[in-house]
C-alpha cells in the first residue's frame, strides 16, 4: 500500500494498493490523479525516479524529496 495524506486535515487524499512485487514507484504512479494543485508533496528517498518526480510534478502539486546521494535540484526559478 502506498498512501497520499494530508497534513491539515489528517485526511487520506488517496490510497492503492498492490502486491509486493509491483513495488514502491509503481503504485506511486497510481497515485498522482490525487494529487493537485496547492499541494506539497513529498518523497522518500526510497522512490528515486526523475520520471515519476515529473510525471507528479505536471499534476500540479509542489514537490520536495529526500535523496540517498546528494543531487542538484529542481528549481522554479531556473
Amino acid at each position: 500500500m502506498v498512501a497520499l495524506g494530508e497534513c491539515g486535515t489528517r485526511s487520506v487524499a488517496g490510497a492503492v494498493f498492490g502486491s509486493f512485487a509491483a513495488g514502491g514507484r509503481t503504485l506511486a504512479r497510481r497515485l498522482l490523479p490525487h494529487s493537485a494543485p496547492g499541494m506539497l508533496g513529498t518523497a522518500g528517498r526510497g522512490f528515486p525516479s526523475f520520471t515519476l518526480w515529473r510525471d507528479a510534478q505536471a499534476t500540479g502539486p509542489d514537490c520536495c524529496g529526500v535523496s540517498r546521494t546528494p543531487s542538484p535540484c529542481p528549481s522554479a526559478n531556473a
